[in-house]
């Protein structure tokens, strides 16, 4: 995933939750972290669908 994938996977997630905190991530490992951390937490989240924030992504064209 490049790093505006990354980016704007976060995005939807602070959307999809309502979350209004704002980030200063300064590197691609804080970002991998950040990752990892909201991956595990939708884990563990019962019947959720990811089809709503997939949908709400911006597509970056290669």
């Amino acid at each position: 995933m490049s790093i505006f994938e990354k980016i704007a996977f976060l995005e939807s997630f602070f959307k999809l939750f309502n979350i209004k905190e704002k980030l200063e991530l300064k590197s691609e490992n804080e970002i991998d972290l950040l990752l990892e951390n909201v991956s595990s937490q939708l884990s563990k989240l019962n019947n959720f669908n990811a089809n709503t924030q997939i949908n709400k992504m911006p597509i970056f064209f290669n």
